[in-house]
C-alpha cells in the first residue's frame, strides 16, 4: 500500500499489491480522522500553531523532518483502523499541475468537463466544499475519478512524454517537492 498524500487539497490514496495487478484507492483524509477514538494531546508546536488542544490526523505533517511526519501518519492511520503503509509518498499541488502539463487535459465524462493544470484545484475544491455533509463521499469520489483518469492518461503517454515525466519526477524529488518514506530500508 502506497499512500499518496498531496499537500493541497488534503486527501490520501494508495496503491495496493495483491494477486491481481496493482489497484489504486483514494480516500478523503477526514474519513480516517473521524474514526480515531478519544483525545490526543498535541505536540507543543501544534498547540502553539492552532490553539485547539487536540492533535488531528490532518496535522500529521507538522514536523519538518518527513521521517517524523511519516511515522505520525502511520500511527494515526493505525489508530483509525487503516492498513499500515509500507511506503508513503507526498507531492504538492504544483507537482500535480506540472504532471498534468505533460499529460494534457483529462476528460471527466460524469461532469462533461475537461480538467487540466489550470482548473484541477478549483474543481476538486468545489467538489470538496459544495453541498458537503458529514458522511458524504463526494470528495473521495471526485478524487478517485480524477486520480484514476490521470493515472490512465499517464499510462498512455508516448515515449517523449514518458521521458519528460521521468525528468520532472526526478527534479521534483531533488527539490523535495516529492517526499518518500519507506519502512523497508532497501527502498
Amino acid at each position: 500500500k502506497i499512500p499518496i498524500v498531496p499537500n493541497l487539497p488534503p486527501f490520501e490514496g494508495g496503491i495496493q499489491r495483491g494477486k491481481s495487478p496493482m489497484s489504486i484507492r483514494f480516500q478523503d483524509i477526514y474519513s480516517p480522522s473521524g474514526q480515531i477514538q478519544g483525545h490526543i494531546d498535541p505536540p507543543t508546536m501544534i498547540q502553539q500553531a492552532f490553539q485547539q488542544g487536540e492533535w488531528l490526523l490532518t496535522n500529521f505533517d507538522i514536523d519538518p523532518d518527513f521521517t517524523v511526519s511519516a511515522t505520525s501518519l502511520r500511527w494515526f492511520m493505525e489508530k483509525a483502523g487503516e492498513e499500515k503503509a509500507d511506503l508513503i509518498i507526498t507531492l504538492n499541488l504544483q507537482t500535480i499541475k506540472d504532471i498534468m502539463a505533460i499529460t494534457g487535459p483529462i476528460k471527466i465524462d460524469q461532469f462533461n468537463l475537461e480538467i487540466d493544470q489550470n482548473n484541477i484545484y478549483s474543481f476538486l475544491q468545489n467538489q470538496a466544499e459544495n453541498n458537503f455533509f458529514p458522511g458524504s463521499t463526494q470528495k473521495k469520489d471526485s478524487l478517485t475519478l480524477v486520480g484514476k483518469q490521470l493515472i490512465s492518461k499517464i499510462e498512455s503517454l508516448d515515449n517523449s512524454q514518458k521521458l519528460s515525466m521521468i525528468k520532472l519526477l526526478f527534479d521534483e524529488l531533488d527539490h523535495t517537492n516529492i517526499l518518500v518514506n519507506a519502512l523497508d530500508p532497501d527502498i
